[in-house]
């Protein structure tokens, strides 16, 4: 995810001189945006009924001190990255699990702290993370604020202002495509995407799609547009969310659907009518407690059939999760997680486990199917977590802060079985033991009667 609106500075102007960089003809906004009405009727019209906070049971107990449980650290311990930059970003590589890319820095108005897009590399066996690769926006130009790798090929996407005059005069080319090999990024491509002219909105979400066909853009003003790629065009006429900021998106395993999250309410549509199929309203947690939607996932593999959404209190008392089944849209798991609010989601590229962070800079892995707390991270930094991202392979999982800093926690191959698993395993040894215990017996009878019936007369 990337910075809020409130932690930005104010670009101050330029001297509007040519970058000299590639440059691609707006073509995104030459189509009227769908209306709020539009939407709202697209979505009515869906076979699948609408899920309102009526549909989301929350936990039969009420939540308690004793429901948010303390969790060891992760073991073996996490080591660190020091960037250099304040991190907005990030994303794996998925061709190569040693690869993770961060984007950053000071943006426009702190001289001195570039603005770059970093290619690192993780060393599992020295625990040691070099960059091997970066590229540096131009001066007066604000820092990346989303970023994504394509699934196949050497191309990173991510989303970064250009320079205030740029902004204002309604030619903010901030979807940039970059390529990248082993030691170099090269900017390629850039268009415009977003309808506003105001400095403070930004390119929110940048997204590929699984086969890397689409690529998702999302700004603060609230302008969705699904894009074909490698040529940017628009798959379908750009939205405009009827509950203003995008906080987060992300695509099905197939990519045939594709979620929206602002802090109302979440809209999935189908990426190939851009036609709305499902839409899920914050839930009021206990019928008095009131929530926003903070971040989204969907499921893989194992979970390709489920999609989490994160809820926080807005007293900011408490955050939960809810697990909720794709084919019915009703839940399947709905948790109190901690005390503080989620800021930013992972999924597991298996999906067995999903990652959390914490305002409070704590990280926690839940298990995808019971959402339990598998594993805690205190004091994952020192400044906010602004990002995460569980490297391709899964065996590590990276967060990125404004402290300048990443955490790479390993993680285990497999964690403990539940606590339900547990003592069913304990459970069959028992019962196998006593059946062959009582196998034994009944056979040592029956040799014993066997003898007696050959002794006697």
């Amino acid at each position: 995810m990337a910075r809020t609106k409130k932690g930005r500075s104010k670009p101050r102007a330029h001297d509007g001189s040519s970058s000299g960089r590639p440059s691609e003809d707006t073509g995104v906004h030459s189509r009227s945006p769908r209306s709020s009405t539009e939407l709202s009727t697209a979505l009515s019209q869906s076979p699948t009924p609408t899920v309102t906070e009526s549909d989301v049971e929350p936990p039969s107990a009420p939540l308690a001190e004793q429901s948010v449980l303390e969790y060891p650290s992760v073991d073996p311990e996490p080591f660190y990255f020091e960037a250099g930059i304040p991190i907005n970003c990030l994303a794996a590589v998925p061709t190569d699990p040693e690869l993770f890319v961060v984007g950053g820095g000071g943006g426009p108005s702190r001289s001195g702290v570039a603005n770059r897009i970093m290619l690192n590399r993780i060393d599992a066996q020295t625990k040691k993370v070099t960059t091997v690769a970066s590229f540096n926006m131009e001066a007066m130009e604000d820092a990346p604020t989303s970023v994504s790798v394509h699934p196949h090929d050497k191309i990173i996407a991510c989303g970064a202002n250009k320079t205030s005059d740029a902004v204002e005069a309604g030619n903010n080319k901030s979807t940039r495509i970059l390529d990248y090999s082993s030691d170099s990024i090269r900017l390629t491509k850039e268009q415009s995407v977003m309808a506003s002219n105001k400095v403070i909105d930004y390119q929110q979400v940048t997204a590929f799609d699984p086969k890397g066909k689409h690529l998702l853009t999302a700004g603060s003003e609230g302008t969705v547009n699904l894009l074909e790629f490698p040529s940017l065009e628009p798959a379908f006429s750009p939205m405009v969310m009827e509950n203003g900021e995008v906080l987060a998106a992300d695509f099905s395993q197939a990519g045939g659907r594709v979620a929206v999250l602002t802090a109302q309410d979440v809209s999935i549509f189908g990426t190939r009518s851009g036609k709305g199929v499902q839409r899920i309203d914050c839930p009021v947690y206990k019928g008095k407690i009131k929530c926003q939607f903070r971040c989204c996932v969907y499921g893989r593999d194992m979970t390709k059939d489920c999609f989490y959404t994160v809820v926080n209190a807005k007293d900011r008392s408490r955050a939960l999760v809810a697990k909720w089944n794709t084919k019915t849209w009703k839940t399947e798991a709905f948790r109190a997680v901690c005390k503080e609010p989620i800021m930013a989601v992972a999924m597991h590229p298996r999906g067995i486990c999903f990652a959390v962070a914490t305002a409070k800079n704590c990280i926690y892995i839940l298990d995808a199917h019971n959402l339990k707390t598998r594993v805690t991270v205190p004091d994952a930094h020192t400044f906010a977590i602004t990002s995460l991202g569980f490297t391709s392979d899964g065996f590590h999982l990276v967060s990125g802060s404004v402290d300048n800093t990443c955490c790479i926690i390993p993680i285990p191959e497999q964690f403990p079985e539940s606590d339900l698993k547990v003592p069913f395993i304990v459970l069959t040894v028992i019962v196998v033991v006593l059946a062959s215990l009582l196998y034994y017996l009944q056979a040592h009878e029956a040799v014993l009667l066997s003898e007696d019936a050959t002794a006697s007369p």
